[in-house]
């Protein structure tokens, strides 16, 4: 806030009580505080990024640009369990096949892309838990709330609910 505002709230008439200006700086000001408002603690992201990813450095940005807080977990080393992976087919309508690093070098390297479509959907889960570079990044999960990869216009749309 520019020390101009301040002036002019304290400049308001000297009867105007102190809850009265402090009223009339939120007002003003609304759109500001809105993007300092902490976040609902319940809901609070959990990010699964990889370092070096471009795509991860994009969406990190993105939240720090906004003023989100979020747990950053290192896909590689903490990677999302059988269990999470499964809340994020279900909060996204995804298929298991969809959260595959298609683009990655183990992907490749291990020819997933001939495999999966033999492979259950447990089989596919089990291996998507076992290495998280496998995983397509980043994935976002807080409350009711996942996101796969980053479209910065879906997060917009979806993180709205976190403020």
């Amino acid at each position: 806030m520019s020390n101009e505002k301040i002036r002019n709230i304290g400049s308001l008439d000297k009867k105007t009580s102190i809850s009265d200006r402090f009223q009339k700086m939120i007002e003003e000001n609304s759109d500001l505080l809105k993007r300092l408002e902490p976040i609902d603690r319940a809901h609070k992201p959990v990010v699964f990024c990889h370092p070096t990813c471009t795509t991860c450095k994009k969406a990190l940005k993105w939240l720090d640009e906004r003023v989100f807080e979020y747990d950053l977990k290192n896909i590689k080393e903490e990677h999302p369990t059988q269990d999470e992976l499964r809340q994020v087919m279900a909060l996204t309508g995804l298929p298991a096949k969809k959260l595959f690093n298609t683009s990655g070098q183990l992907y490749r390297g291990m020819g997933l892309k001939d495999k999966l479509a033999s492979m259950s959907e447990d089989e596919m889960l089990a291996l998507l838990a076992s290495d998280g570079m496998l995983v397509k990044r980043p994935i976002l999960m807080a409350g009711d709330i996942a996101l796969v990869g980053f479209k910065e216009a879906e997060w917009e749309e979806k993180l709205v609910k976190l403020r």
